[in-house]
C-alpha cells in the first residue's frame, strides 16, 4: 500500500456505511468480505451473485465462501487485484484494512453514475445463516415419547397372571408322607454338574503390565498437554499486550496524520513483508 493513498479508518467506515447503508463501527466488521462483494456490485451492477453472499458469516470457512465470490467477480470484471484470501478469511486486521483502503480508491476511480439501492439489493438477494438444531433436546424428546407410547414392558417370570386376574397361589402342593424325597436339580453353574468349568473371557483391559504401561503413557500425555496450554496462554497474553500497544500508537497517529513524522510511522505500521508471504496489493489496471 502506498503512503500517499492512505485513508484513515474512520473515513473508510463512514464511506462504507454511506455507500451500502450499513451500521459498521470498526474495520473488523468488514472481515467476512460481504461488504467488499457489494461494493463491486455497486460499481458493476448485476455482476455479483448476491444470493451467495453471506452477510452473517462469522466463522473462517463462511468468510472463505464470500471471498471465493469476490475472486470470481474480480475475474469476471477484469479486475487484476491480489486478494489475500487466507488472511482475510481469518479476519487479520491488517489484511482487512488494506483491502478496505484499496476498495475505497477503486470505488472513487470507478464511481457509478446511477443510484444504487444497497439495502434493497442486499435484503432481497443475500442469505443468512440458519439456526442450528438443538439435537440433544430433540433426541431426549424422541426417546421420552417412544417410552410413553411404546408397548408395555414384559412381566417378570414370577409375575404371570391367572384367569382370575390375581397372581397364582404361593402355597406348595402337598406331598404324600410315603413319597420319596426328591433332591433339587443341580444348577448349571454348579462346578459339580459339569465335568469342565467354562473358560472366563479375556480381560479387555489387558494384563496388569499393559494396564500400567498405558496409565503411565496417559499421565505423560496429560503433562505434555498441560505444558502446551500454559505456553499457549503465555504467548497469547504477550501477543495481546503488544497488539494493544500498536493499536494505541495507530490511533494516536491517525489523529495527527498531517505531520510528516507520523506518515513515516504509519508507513512502518502498514508495510508488508514479501519474505514472509505478506505481499503488497498490486495496482489495478
Amino acid at each position: 500500500m502506498h503512503n500517499d493513498n492512505y485513508v484513515g479508518k474512520t473515513q473508510l467506515i463512514e464511506w462504507m456505511n454511506k455507500t451500502l447503508d450499513l451500521e459498521y463501527t470498526k474495520v473488523e466488521d468488514c472481515a467476512n468480505g460481504a461488504a467488499f462483494c457489494q461494493i463491486i456490485d455497486a460499481i458493476y451492477p448485476g455482476t455479483v451473485p448476491m444470493g451467495r453472499v453471506n452477510f452473517n458469516a462469522q466463522l473462517q470457512h463462511e468468510n472463505f465462501e464470500n471471498y471465493k465470490v469476490l475472486q470470481e467477480v474480480f475475474s469476471k470484471n477484469g479486475i487484476k487485484q491480489f486478494i489475500d484470501v487466507e488472511n482475510l478469511s481469518a479476519g487479520k486486521y491488517m489484511a482487512v484494512l488494506e483491502m478496505l483502503q484499496w476498495l475505497y480508491g477503486f470505488y472513487e476511480a470507478n464511481k457509478p453514475d446511477q443510484e444504487y439501492n444497497a439495502k434493497s439489493r442486499r435484503h432481497s438477494k443475500t442469505r443468512s445463516i440458519p439456526k442450528p438444531l438443538h439435537r440433544t433436546g430433540q433426541y431426549q424428546r424422541s426417546t421420552e415419547s417412544t417410552t410413553r407410547s411404546g408397548a408395555p414392558l414384559p412381566l417378570k417370570p414370577t409375575e404371570s397372571i391367572t384367569r382370575s386376574g390375581y397372581p397364582p397361589s404361593q402355597k406348595k402342593p402337598r406331598t404324600p408322607a410315603n413319597a420319596p424325597k426328591q433332591e433339587p436339580p443341580k444348577s448349571a453353574t454348579d462346578p459339580a454338574s459339569s465335568p469342565t468349568q467354562a473358560q472366563a473371557p479375556a480381560d479387555p483391559a489387558g494384563t496388569p503390565i499393559q494396564e500400567a504401561h498405558w496409565k503411565a503413557r496417559i499421565k505423560e500425555l496429560k503433562t505434555e498437554l498441560k505444558g502446551a496450554k500454559e505456553d499457549l496462554e503465555g504467548m497469547t497474553e504477550e501477543r495481546d499486550f503488544y497488539y494493544d500497544k500498536l493499536r494505541r500508537v495507530e490511533d494516536f497517529c491517525q489523529q495527527h496524520e498531517d505531520v510528516d513524522l507520523i506518515q513515516t510511522i504509519l508507513g512502518i505500521l502498514y508495510e508488508t513483508d514479501e519474505a514472509q508471504g505478506f505481499l503488497p496489493p498490486q495496482d489495478a489496471e
